[in-house]
């Protein structure tokens, strides 16, 4: 996704697309012939940065190049010693992601600005806030969570050191609030985001599954959280009130699994690797999968709907086939 959502970005084993997200339409695309592993767009631009990756990748996977799509070509280039996992592009500051590394970089000039050792992260989780003051969420050396100021300047550190290894991190739009999940899968935990202090644990289930994505609600006073795993639901939840609770919560003395909120709403999804996100309308959620999935549900009565068949799928479709074509004019911003 984009920092606003309102366009997303694939790589591809031959190249990138970048859609609008809601309604679902094709921007623009560039077909190499070969792979790109890491696509982050820059706001509403023609401007996305690049990694090769794949089978054979179009570039290398320690490069990041800036590419032009207007220009057909790549501008600027950022050179590492190991491959990039992750990249992040804020107002004018791109955050890479290395293994064991996270770089800021001055987006204007390409000025290193610093770096910072962190847990090994092969799949290069972190996040940011897009904020005035922009955060950013990573696992630091000791395996614990820190939250700082991108520029600098440690905000605070959750107290617990995960026993698995953490594989999501998600602001809510103002930063206010951090969701972390790990590879065990069954709790999603709500932070503060900046004093550190839990909020809420919430309950996927009872058995593990992988998460593939969280994230908030982008809405001013909508207080939801989609989750979705390898197992085939989507999960809604609640970061205010509404959430279902165990009917066995009286044995909390027992174990704190009785105490956890469980997801008010819940509905089959796909179980491939997918991204969920809130769409342009407040009851609209989307899921994209790698498989080029495109699903967009409406959710009827979101804060009160407990029972599963409680949404329904407005649109289903693959992206890579045919999808509505949005002709830009040299006047437009790509994704607006």
């Amino acid at each position: 996704m984009n920092q606003d959502r309102s366009c997303f970005v694939v790589g591809t084993t031959v190249g990138f697309a970048v859609y609008r997200s809601d309604p679902l339409a094709l921007v623009f695309k560039r077909d190499f012939g070969r792979g790109i592993g890491v696509a982050a767009l820059y706001y509403q631009s023609n401007i996305v940065a690049l990694v090769g990756g794949g089978p054979i990748p179009q570039f290398s996977p320690q490069k990041v190049r800036l590419w032009d799509d207007l220009q057909g070509k790549s501008v600027s280039e950022l050179q590492f010693g190991s491959d990039v996992k992750n990249v992040l592009l804020l107002k004018d500051i791109i955050v890479v992601t290395l293994e064991t590394k996270l770089h800021f970089f001055r987006m204007s000039n390409l000025q290193q600005l610093r770096e910072v050792e962190t847990f090994p992260n092969p799949l290069g989780v972190c996040t940011v806030t897009y904020t005035e003051h922009p955060k950013i969420a990573y696992v630091g050396k000791t395996g614990k969570v820190k939250i700082e100021e991108v520029l600098g300047g440690n905000l605070c550190e959750l107290p617990e050191k995960s026993k698995t290894p953490v594989n999501n991190l998600s602001f809510s739009a103002d930063g206010t609030l951090l969701v972390t999940t790990t590879e065990h899968g069954s709790e999603i935990r709500v932070w503060n985001g900046l004093t550190g202090v839990l909020v809420k644990k919430l309950r996927r289930g009872s058995s593990g599954a992988l998460i593939h994505s969280v994230n908030f609600s982008h809405h001013p006073e909508s207080y939801l959280l989609a989750v979705t795993s390898n197992l085939a639901t989507c999960h809604i939840f609640s970061t205010g009130e509404g959430n279902c609770q165990s009917k066995l919560s009286y044995l909390q003395a027992v174990s704190n699994y009785f105490t956890s909120e469980w997801s008010f709403l819940h509905f089959t999804a796909p179980s491939e690797k997918s991204l969920v996100f809130f769409g342009a309308k407040r009851t609209s959620l989307i899921i994209i999968t790698v498989h080029g999935r495109y699903m967009k549900y409406n959710l009827t009565s979101p804060m009160h709907g407990a029972a599963r068949d409680d949404t329904m799928l407005a649109e289903s479709r693959n992206f890579f086939d045919n999808p509505t074509v949005y002709i830009r004019t040299d006047d437009d911003e790509a994704c607006a």
